[in-house]
């Protein structure tokens, strides 16, 4: 049986953790700011069913990997404020996870999006 309270709580705790993402963490700011200016761009020029499929996929898969690897980050910080080769190594590649994904979030916008942008390069150019 549901236990509507427990999963109450849960959403709480996650829009408190979306909110310290957002306030708290530069590189999600970074993400917020991007996110919004290729949304609007996309309303601009309008994009298919599916091209919006594309992108809200690829832009929420940003904002996962950088949601994981703040919390990799912040527990490694918990276990050790000291110096330690392995930590740096396991920071480094939640950080190579997010670099992957907005590189290829990137690939598939400049896909969807550059004919969009040639198009009206041609109309008002």
């Amino acid at each position: 049986m549901l236990n509507l309270p427990k999963t109450i709580r849960s959403f709480k705790y996650a829009f408190a953790g979306i909110r310290h993402l957002i306030f708290y963490e530069n590189n999600m700011r970074f993400h917020l700011l991007v996110s919004v200016s290729v949304l609007a761009f996309c309303f601009f020029v309008g994009l298919s069913n599916t091209e919006w499929c594309f992108i809200v996929i690829v832009l929420s898969s940003v904002w996962i990997s950088e949601a994981f690897n703040t919390a990799i980050e912040n527990l490694c910080n918990f276990v050790s404020s000291d110096y330690h080769l392995q930590i740096k190594i396991v920071k480094d590649i939640a950080a190579a996870a997010v670099l992957f994904t907005a590189i290829m979030a990137a690939i598939v916008g400049i896909i969807i999006l550059a004919p969009k942008l040639l198009t009206l390069a041609r109309v008002y150019f």
